[in-house]
């Protein structure tokens, strides 16, 4: 108990003397850049550690130390930009992430160097680097959906089991060179949902349409032609995939799988005969809907009437749909929950910039966030959480994260000029990439009051998130503990054993203040409940 009281005190000191910035994790690399590349890292958050490609193309690993931050492999992704929308992804099967390297061979990683290598290259005579692994669309337990080129039969859909004698074509949708995808990514749409991929195909007889495939031939069927005289979009028919398309996605709502497509949305079940049009009319569909999502048991979607965005809500029925916001000249994507409210980004008119975050309060839609001089880009989370404020990419062109807080945007990088595309929250931190005249394209973390006492324990095997906090808490633990929460002068308000995994924590009824995390171990966490 004195160890725990002193380090107490300890944690007073180091709240006076903190500041909250980034701050640099590691210089990885001895050098400096004179210009500015907004490279897609693909930053995923797996098993503890933060994985990447780094600007100079090799995979590193961090948990968020300086000591535990290195380099395992030269086999790194391909330098995409923000713009490129070829997504660089790191995807979990198992106890291993799989991902494309700048070959576009299908590698595999579980953060050492013995453990990352390439599991197949589909096309090895290809000197392009334009064909193989396109784009990893998603992952069951077992197998790795992908849309590939093998020189043959054009980009259609491969499934591995992370070999390479286990990784194949599915289906041959379109024979011949032409292929049933394009080559941009921003076509190749897919969901897993209860161990199947649904995703969007064009086999060049019906047009782009909604399919699904449990990795075998005869599993994999278009759901429906729900416009046989076109496409399901036009937005996804187009050359360039548009911000519209990325959007259109697959939904598990009501032991159901939900989607947009012409006129209107759509529920099945897995098969054909069970794939229906749930809600038509001239507001729904494709073409005039822009995104969707499942928020406090219903769906959210938004269409175009009248010149303006009519934010909707809907249980799956004509009568169960109302409309719960109005939005002059705007258009709505990028649905996120955050605290337990609904987000999403905004965009002024129909021009490509002047994007901002809202989000719906009750039954009015309040404008969060500066309006950008560019853009968010839309394959990233646009909230980025920092306890109960956020973090957002808040200015394309001028390279700049913002912090919200509370009705206030300000710079939160000026140790940095940031990548657009890199900025990830994850239970050991929140990482950006960025560059400036001392390193060069280097990971930083965002420091603060909440995270300091950690350092203490930073071979700890607890995570705590969010910290602050405002309501629940999440405990992550690698073996069972008693745990308790103690108040600045040491009394105890939260006792119990808590097990193996996660573990919620209503902390609600706390008043807000700087309380402690203490384990058997006598181990301390520095908690902001506010």
């Amino acid at each position: 108990m004195k160890r725990i009281l002193l380090l107490i005190a300890l944690c007073g000191i180091l709240t006076t003397a903190n500041t909250q910035s980034f701050q640099l994790v590691k210089n990885l690399y001895d050098q400096t850049e004179s210009l500015l590349y907004d490279y897609d890292a693909g930053m995923t958050y797996f098993n503890g550690k933060l994985y990447f490609t780094s600007y100079y193309g090799d995979i590193v690993v961090s948990d968020g130390t300086s000591s535990g931050t290195q380099i395992v492999s030269t086999l790194g992704m391909q330098k995409m930009t923000a713009l490129s929308f070829h997504k660089n992804r790191f995807v979990p099967m198992g106890n291993k992430l799989y991902y494309k390297n700048r070959r576009n061979e299908l590698c595999v990683t579980d953060g050492t160097n013995n453990g990352t290598y390439v599991v197949a290259d589909i096309h090895p005579t290809d000197s392009t680097n334009q064909y193989g692994v396109a784009t990893i669309m998603g992952a069951t337990s077992d197998k790795l959906f992908f849309a590939g080129n093998d020189g043959v039969n054009g980009f259609e859909l491969w499934v591995s089991d992370g070999t390479a004698n286990g990784t194949r074509m599915i289906k041959d949708f379109t024979p011949g060179l032409v292929g049933s995808f394009e080559t941009s990514s921003r076509h190749h749409v897919g969901t897993i949902i209860d161990n199947k991929l649904y995703f969007f195909a064009n086999d060049r007889t019906n047009g782009w349409e909604p399919w699904v495939s449990d990795g075998t031939e005869a599993g994999t069927f278009m759901l429906i032609n729900s416009n046989p005289k076109g496409h399901c979009s036009d937005l996804m028919a187009n050359s360039w995939g548009g911000y519209g398309a990325s959007e259109m996605k697959f939904f598990s709502y009501k032991n159901a799988v939900y989607f947009i497509a012409y006129r209107g949305i759509y529920k099945t079940d897995g098969t054909i005969a069970g794939t229906t049009l749930e809600l038509s009319g001239a507001n729904y569909g494709a073409n005039i809907m822009s995104s969707m999502c499942v928020f406090d048991n219903h769906l959210y979607f938004n269409y175009l009437s009248g010149g303006n965005r009519q934010l909707t809500k809907s249980d799956g029925t004509l009568a169960g749909t109302v409309v719960v916001g109005t939005m002059s000249g705007s258009m709505v994507s990028g649905f996120q929950e955050f605290n337990g409210e609904l987000y999403f980004r905004c965009k002024k008119g129909s021009s490509s910039y002047n994007d901002y975050i809202a989000k719906l309060a009750g039954s009015k839609i309040d404008s969060l966030t500066r309006t950008t001089s560019g853009f968010f880009n839309y394959s990233v989370d646009i909230v980025q959480p920092i306890g109960n404020d956020f973090l957002y990419m808040g200015d394309y062109y001028n390279h700049a994260i913002y912090r919200y807080n509370n009705g206030a945007n300000t710079l939160a990088n000026p140790e940095f000029t940031s990548t657009y595309d890199n900025l990830l929250s994850t239970p050991i931190g929140t990482f950006a990439i960025g560059t400036n005249s001392t390193y060069g394209y280097e990971l930083w973390k965002w420091s603060d009051t909440a995270s300091e006492i950690n350092e203490l324990n930073e071979n700890s095997d607890v995570k705590i998130f969010p910290n602050p906090v405002r309501n629940i808490m999440n405990i992550e633990l690698s073996s069972d503990a008693n745990m308790k929460i103690l108040n600045s002068v040491g009394a105890t308000v939260f006792t119990r054993k808590l097990n193996s995994g996660n573990n919620s924590i209503d902390v609600s009824y706390l008043t807000n203040g700087v309380y402690y995390l203490t384990d058997n171990k006598g181990s301390v966490w520095k908690i902001i409940k506010n």
